[in-house]
Order: structure tokens, then C-alpha cells, then sequence
């Protein structure tokens, strides 16, 4: 079996572990369990778990280039032990400066068929990432909130979508570049996907915003949409940085996001257009049920099978031991969650005339960005465009803000509760 099939086979185990665990952990009502299942699974056939215990195994399966390896290894040491020719009398340094070039030239090709070998091995995994990327954004940016009020106030959603994106995006890139010394490309990828708008606006952090602002859902899902756009721009400007064709390619995934909210706006044109009849949408409770049912069907579906398969090929990427790094993680966790949450506030209090408490309901489901942040991972750490220190970062970050999620809208219920109680006097 060549190195290719050994790759498919370690693809599909992949995505088997992944939607295994998410049915053990959905059974287990586990908070998050969409991404925490993939990311276990990842974890456990990943460099941290399979490449320790079994590393030529890991090796064959996902990481590819054994044979390379064993090469780039034993020319390192041919020319590190050789021992150096004789110098000529009265050229020793001009003699001496070039035979180190000469062997740092020949390591340097072994190292780079080496990449070569894994690159090959690794097309499969990289297809499948890319495949889940478009297939995560596309249907997360066609959940459109619906019908209701479209009387939403642009200045409004304008000011959070750029400030829930700008304040964890820009002080993201200005970490990586001054506290991290990252290169600018990688800087402001790392930037790019913690930009991102939410995933969706699901059905509790929508009830949340229509319970803050007549139409907040909307406000939230037009913010939402700005925030990634800002995202997107944030990852061509990374990508023309490099001058690289390739790297563009690698990124077209990513335009499966905006292509999901065209979709969902000539969904949206069509049930105008229909006649008022059909417009009105069922005419039985039995139609209506069932229409949810399948719509829940659906969802759950891609909770089952897509969100976890786009955590693990995230995951794989990563060594939790090799890869940790403290500070990068406290960062990106914070901004991932909390800079999110505080940048979309900042934008909905700056235009002035929204109540504080109020405000905080409304911009809950900024931070439901797990799975928009793990596109851009995704994306960029099978294109070998992120190393494995900042890929664990992102997942992490994501992991916090799906597992906070119930805290998150109990949080946003208790606000309604003291809101309640404060105006309960006035009454």
C-alpha cells in the first residue's frame, strides 16, 4: 500500500474517532461536545498521543516522509562528523568558510525533499480539511436568522461587526508581532481568525438579542457578517504578503462564507416572491413540525459528523506537549472569547441610546466563533501556513468559547432577570 492509501485510511479513522466520540458526548450532554469531540480525537491519533506511543505508525499514517527522514538524518550526521579536507597553505579561512556553506547546502536539500515527502503524503488530509472548510462556512453563512424586522439600524451593526473584529484581531496581530516576534504573514492570519463573526446565530443567543432590541438578531447576524468580511480582507492582505501563488489557492475555501450569505438572501428574495398563500408558510401544525424536525435533523447532522471532523483535522495538527506555549495561549484564549464580547459592546454602546445591561444580551452571540475561528486554523495549518504553537492556541480558543456557551446564555438570562427587577419599581 503506497504512502496516498496510508493517508485515507488514517483520514477516515480520523473522522470515524471524531464522530464517535461526538455521539458519546452528546449523550453525555457535554457543553461544547461538537468541538470537544473532534479535538479529542485529533489529540489521540495526533502527534501527542499516537506519535509518542507509536511513531512510525503515526508516521506512515499521517505525517508521511519516513523514508525522506531517514535520509535528511543520516546526511545531518555524514556532514556533521566528516571530517574537513586539508587547507591549502595561506587559504585556510576562505577554504574553511566554504566547506561549512557547502555542507549547510547539502543538509538544507535533504531537509527540503524531506517537506517535499510530507507534503505529498499529507495531500488527502489536506483535500479533506479544505472540503470540510467550504462545506462548515457555507452552511453556517446560509443560516439566516429570517424573516422579522429589517429595519435594523446599519450605523448600529457597522460599529459592532468592526469593533468585535478590529479590538481581538488588532491586539492579536500586535502581540504576535511585539511580544511573540511572529512574522507579519502569521501575525495577521492568527488576527484573521479571531476576527471572525459567529458561526450562526443560534436559536438562544437569537432569542437573547430579539429579547434586548426589537430585531437585535439581525443587528447581530449583519455585525457578524462585517466581522468576518474584515476577517477575510485581514487573510488576503497575510496571503499577498508572501508572494505566494499557492497560498491564495489554499485560501479560495475560505470564500465558501460569503457564497453561504448569497445563498441565504435569494433563499430569503424567493419566500418574498411566492404567492401570499405559500408565503404564510404552513397551513397545519403537522407542516410546522415537521418542518422543525427537519431542520433540527439537519443541524444535527452537521453537529455530528462536520463540526466534529473540522475540530479534529485541527487537532492533528498539533503536539500539546511540543507545541505549548503559555503566553500565546492566555492570549489568544481572552481575545478569542472575552475580546470578542467586549469589542462588539464597545460598538453597540459607541453610537449612543442602548441601555448597558441590555447591550450585554444583545452581543452574547458575538462569541459563538468557535467554529468560523477553526476555518481559518484549518485552512492555514494544512497549508502549512501556522505552526503547531499557534494552531493549539486557536483550537483552544474555540474550545473556550463552545464550552462556555451554556454559561454564557445563563449569563444572559440572569441579565434579564435584574433588569426586570430594576424596572419593576418604576412600574
Amino acid at each position: 500500500m503506497d504512502s496516498t492509501w496510508w493517508c485515507i485510511v488514517a483520514l477516515l479513522l480520523l473522522l470515524a474517532l471524531a464522530a464517535a466520540w461526538a455521539l458519546v458526548l452528546r449523550a453525555a450532554r457535554c457543553p461544547g461536545w461538537p468541538i470537544v469531540s473532534g479535538a479529542i480525537a485529533g489529540i489521540l491519533l495526533g502527534p501527542s498521543i499516537l506519535g509518542r506511543v507509536l511513531p512510525l505508525e503515526y508516521e506512515r499514517l499521517f505525517e508521511g516522509g519516513g523514508a525522506a527522514r531517514q535520509q535528511f538524518q543520516v546526511q545531518q550526521w555524514f556532514e556533521r562528523n566528516r571530517p574537513a579536507p586539508a587547507p591549502a597553505p595561506g587559504a585556510a579561512a576562505a577554504e574553511d568558510t566554504s566547506d561549512r556553506a557547502a555542507r549547510a547546502a547539502r543538509i538544507a536539500d535533504a531537509a527540503a525533499q524531506w517537506d517535499a515527502a510530507r507534503w505529498a503524503h499529507q495531500q488527502p488530509l489536506r483535500a479533506a480539511a479544505l472540503i470540510v472548510v467550504v462545506l462548515a462556512l457555507f452552511i453556517g453563512g446560509a443560516r439566516s436568522v429570517g424573516g422579522g424586522d429589517r429595519r435594523q439600524r446599519l450605523a448600529s451593526a457597522l460599529s459592532i461587526g468592526a469593533w468585535s473584529a478590529a479590538l481581538p484581531g488588532g491586539l492579536a496581530f500586535l502581540s504576535c508581532v511585539f511580544l511573540f516576534k511572529r512574522p507579519v504573514p502569521e501575525a495577521l492570519l492568527i488576527a484573521a481568525a479571531l476576527a471572525m463573526g459567529p458561526w450562526a446565530i443560534a436559536g438562544v443567543d437569537r432569542a437573547a438579542s430579539d429579547g434586548a432590541e426589537f430585531g437585535g438578531a439581525r443587528v447581530m447576524q449583519t455585525a457578524g457578517r462585517i466581522a468576518s468580511a474584515l476577517a477575510l480582507a485581514a487573510c488576503a492582505m497575510a496571503l499577498l504578503w508572501r508572494h505566494d501563488q499557492r497560498d491564495l489557492l489554499y485560501a479560495l475555501p475560505l470564500l465558501a462564507l460569503p457564497l453561504g450569505w448569497i445563498a441565504a438572501a435569494l433563499l430569503s428574495s424567493r419566500r418574498q416572491l411566492l404567492p401570499e398563500e405559500l408565503s404564510r408558510g404552513p397551513t397545519s401544525e403537522q407542516q410546522r413540525s415537521d418542518g422543525a424536525r427537519r431542520a433540527v435533523s439537519g443541524l444535527g447532522l452537521v453537529n455530528l459528523l462536520l463540526l466534529p471532523a473540522l475540530a479534529a483535522l485541527v487537532a492533528i495538527k498539533i503536539d500539546l506537549f511540543a507545541h505549548f506555549s503559555f503566553w500565546l495561549i492566555v492570549v489568544i484564549v481572552l481575545l478569542s472569547d472575552d475580546g470578542r464580547w467586549l469589542g462588539a459592546y464597545l460598538g453597540a454602546m459607541l453610537p449612543g441610546g442602548r441601555p448597558g445591561l441590555r447591550t450585554m444580551r444583545l452581543v452574547m452571540g458575538a462569541m459563538a466563533a468557535g467554529p468560523t475561528q477553526l476555518a481559518i486554523a484549518a485552512s492555514a495549518a494544512h497549508a502549512w501556513l501556522l505552526d503547531g504553537a499557534a494552531t493549539l492556541a486557536l483550537l483552544l480558543g474555540a474550545l473556550v468559547m463552545e464550552v462556555t456557551a451554556p454559561a454564557r446564555r445563563g449569563m444572559a438570562a440572569r441579565i434579564a432577570e435584574a433588569e426586570e427587577q430594576i424596572e419593576r419599581p418604576k412600574q
